[in-house]
């Protein structure tokens, strides 16, 4: 988010990791953020492709499905950070 907020581009955060378990990815609390307000239309989201860094979690195949219904949706821009 530095390197972003350096660019001089406002950065935002949205759910990925479930909280109480600190090793599952909290589908529902993602999905509702990149619904939601809180994120403009048309914003570009940072989303790394597998291996998420730093917790290793990545969304199965029907999870990322709804992922990209929700970006064509709400004309999101996916940034895919592949580092592997």
């Amino acid at each position: 988010a530095k390197v972003f907020e350096a660019a001089g581009l406002k950065v935002e955060q949205y759910t990925y990791l479930d909280s109480s378990t600190g090793t599952t990815l909290d589908f529902e609390g993602l999905i509702k953020d990149l619904s939601s307000s809180k994120i403009p239309e048309g914003s570009v989201i940072l989303l790394h492709c597998s291996a998420h860094n730093p917790t290793g979690v990545d969304p199965n195949p029907e999870q990322w499905k709804q992922i990209i219904d929700v970006f064509a949706e709400r004309k999101l821009i996916p940034l895919l950070d592949s580092a592997y």
